[in-house]
C-alpha cells in the first residue's frame, strides 16, 4: 500500500515527526550563526556596535564574545548528532528537541533584533526566555547526567552547559545596557550602582543554577570568562578599579562555590558506595 505525499503531510509518523524536528534543528543552529553577517549585506549594524552605543559597567571587553564562535560550533555538532538516523528516536534527544531548536530560534532573532533596533526592550524580551529555555534543557538532561556516556556528554550536555552559562551573565549584561538605553535608574541608583545590583543578582542565580547542576565546570567557565571580560573593561574605559574589584570578588565566589559543591557531592558519592 503506497502512502502519498497528501497522507504523510496530514498524518505524519513518529520516526517522520522526529526527522522533520531533527533537521529543523540542524537549520536553526547554522541560521543563529549566519544572522551575524547581516550587517555585511548592508542590513543592520554589527551588534558590537549596537552595545557600544550603550556600554555600562556590565558591558564585558570586546574579545570575550569570541565565546559565540565556540558555542555556535558546539551547537551545530549537537544539531549534526541528533540528526542521525541511530539518534532520532532516542528518548533523551526528543525530550531536548523542541527546546533546542527554539533555543536557535531565540538565539537568531535576538542578534537580528539587536542589529536593527539596538540593544533595547526588544533585546531583553528576547534573551529572557532564551534563558528559560536553556535551563529546560539542562534540566531534561540532568536526571540522567550521571548516566550519560562520553559522547552525549560532549555532543549533548556540554554544548548546553556553555550556552547556558554565558547567556546567565548575558541576561543581566542585557538589563543593563537595556537601562541605559532608555536612560532609566534602577530604584533610583546611578548606572554603576544599577550595574553593581545586577552584577550580584547575576551570581545568586547562578550560583542557584550551579547548585541545581551539581557544581558543573562547563557551566560556570563561561560566567567567569564573561565577568574577566567585565573586570577587564572596566579598567581599561573607566578606569573603574571598584567595579573590576567587585567582578573578580564574584568570580572567586562563584569558583569557590563551584568547588564546594562538588567535593559535597563527591563525598556524598562515597559515602554511598562505603
Amino acid at each position: 500500500m503506497q502512502t502519498s505525499l497528501g497522507d504523510i503531510v496530514a498524518h505524519p509518523t513518529r520516526n517522520q515527526r522526529n526527522a522533520f524536528l531533527a533537521w529543523t534543528v540542524v537549520s536553526l543552529a547554522v541560521a543563529q550563526a549566519l544572522v551575524q553577517f547581516l550587517p555585511l549585506l548592508g542590513l543592520g549594524a554589527p551588534v558590537g556596535v549596537r552595545a557600544s552605543v550603550v556600554r555600562t559597567p556590565l558591558t564585558p571587553a570586546g574579545w570575550t564574545f569570541a565565546i559565540w564562535g565556540l558555542i555556535y560550533l558546539w551547537s551545530f555538532a549537537y544539531a549534526v548528532h541528533q540528526v542521525l538516523p541511530g539518534q532520532r528516536n532516542d528518548p533523551l534527544l526528543a525530550s531536548v528537541r523542541l527546546p533546542s531548536a527554539l533555543v536557535f530560534a531565540l538565539s537568531g532573532l535576538w542578534v537580528v533584533v539587536a542589529q536593527f533596533t539596538g540593544l533595547g526592550f526588544g533585546t531583553v524580551l528576547i534573551i529572557v526566555p532564551l534563558l528559560i529555555l536553556l535551563l529546560v534543557v539542562l534540566f531534561n538532561i540532568q536526571p540522567d547526567a550521571r548516566d550519560l556516556s562520553g559522547r552525549q556528554r560532549i555532543l549533548l550536555h556540554w554544548p548546553f552547559l556553555l550556552y547556558a552559562g554565558w547567556v546567565s551573565l548575558a541576561t543581566f549584561a542585557n538589563i543593563s545596557s537595556f537601562l541605559a538605553f532608555i536612560d532609566v535608574s534602577l530604584f533610583g541608583l546611578g548606572q554603576t550602582g544599577a550595574a553593581a545590583l545586577l552584577l550580584l543578582c547575576a551570581g545568586a542565580f547562578c550560583i542557584a543554577v550551579e547548585r541545581l547542576l551539581g557544581g558543573s565546570l562547563v557551566y560556570v567557565l563561561p560566567v567567569l570568562w564573561g565577568l574577566a571580560g567585565i573586570a577587564v573593561a572596566n579598567v581599561q574605559r573607566g578606569p573603574d578599579y571598584w567595579f573590576a574589584a567587585y567582578a573578580v570578588a564574584m568570580a572567586g565566589a562563584l569558583a569557590g562555590f563551584t568547588l564546594w559543591t562538588r567535593k559535597r557531592l563527591t563525598r556524598k558519592v562515597n559515602r554511598r558506595r562505603g
